[in-house]
């Protein structure tokens, strides 16, 4: 009941504990800082003990009301991925003294720490990876199934139902499970802990972010009497997502043809306008999209289109989105 009823520290290590002891793995769960220790746990409370690593990037907002379009890009499972694009699991990283030399062999670095290090095998197969990067994608996968499931139940019956529900509950349950893992290895009482791994997931995290706005900013930007215009403006970034708002000139100049985009009856001059606006700002991010999968390796998919945007500080802001 432990495991229903508690937090995802334990959902998480006992889904890892029963594919180690299933594969015969030896886990090391000797006395460590911080574990079944009273001092250490108020230390730990106080936070004068506590574990600290940098997380994610949160860039300062261009405050102010803007308007639209402005296009909202997200990372899939930005945290999960890293894992498994990484390979990132206690059973890969290198001890700093190890010698790694085989031709199989490769070294994962963390871009901004050179002395973090994992080894992985460029033979492995899908069954052959390691634990932490099969059981993400695992449940990945289930999840993917789940939200197929519900929009069949959606078709057939409503999003009212109790089966309806339940699998979004199933569903939004693998989410902050998957989201958390990373989290449980960077937490000083669990006995899967390894800072180095959670140092490395963040790391990269806001390392794919900078590259994601470098992307955008790079692939519109023109040369004019010798001096670089950026056409792309980051609006705000926060973690696994950039809000972006592409120039007046170059908006208008991808704004879509009334046979490519014809006029509902029941619209406005201004909405159908607005409405050709988003389609354009659409247009424009699906570059965006594959060379960022191309060149990150993850997926950055675009959320929707904000027509107005009130940014007042990080994490505070009010908008209204198109559907």
């Amino acid at each position: 009941s432990q495991v229903v009823t508690t937090k995802n520290e334990y959902k998480i290590s006992s889904e890892l504990m029963i594919l180690l002891l299933q594969e015969n793995y030896v886990v090391n769960v000797k006395y460590r800082p911080g574990v079944n220790h009273d001092d250490d746990m108020k230390q730990f409370a106080s936070k004068k003990g506590a574990t600290k690593y940098k997380g994610a990037t949160v860039m300062d907002p261009e405050c102010g009301l803007h308007g639209g379009p402005i296009a909202t890009l997200d990372f899939s499972s930005l945290y999960p991925s890293i894992m498994m694009l990484e390979d990132l699991d206690p059973s890969t990283f290198k001890m700093p003294n190890a010698n790694i030399n085989h031709p199989n062999l490769e070294i994962i670095t963390n871009p901004y720490d050179k002395n973090i290090q994992f080894v992985r095998n460029t033979t492995w197969t899908a069954e052959q990876r390691p634990p932490i990067p099969r059981i993400l994608d695992r449940n990945i996968k289930r999840r993917k199934r789940v939200q197929a499931d519900m929009k069949e139940e959606a078709k057939k019956n409503s999003k009212e139902t109790f089966e309806y529900r339940r699998m979004d509950g199933e569903q939004m349950t693998i989410k902050r499970k998957n989201n958390a893992t990373y989290g449980v290895l960077g937490f000083i009482f669990s006995i899967f802990y390894i800072e180095a791994i959670a140092k490395t997931v963040t790391a990269f995290g806001r390392w794919f972010l900078e590259k994601a706005i470098k992307i955008a900013l790079d692939e519109y930007a023109v040369i004019e009497n010798g001096v670089r215009r950026e056409r792309v403006t980051i609006v705000y970034g926060d973690t696994d997502s950039i809000m972006i708002k592409f120039a007046e000139d170059l908006l208008c100049a991808n704004l879509p043809t009334a046979e490519e985009f014809p006029k509902n009856a029941n619209w406005s001059d201004e909405e159908y306008m607005n409405r050709r606006r988003v389609f354009a700002s659409r247009k424009l991010v699906k570059p965006l999209e594959e060379k960022i999968l191309k060149e990150v390796g993850i997926s950055m998919k675009h959320e929707g289109d904000k027509i107005w945007l009130l940014a007042t500080a990080k994490k505070k802001y009010g908008c209204m989105i198109y559907e």
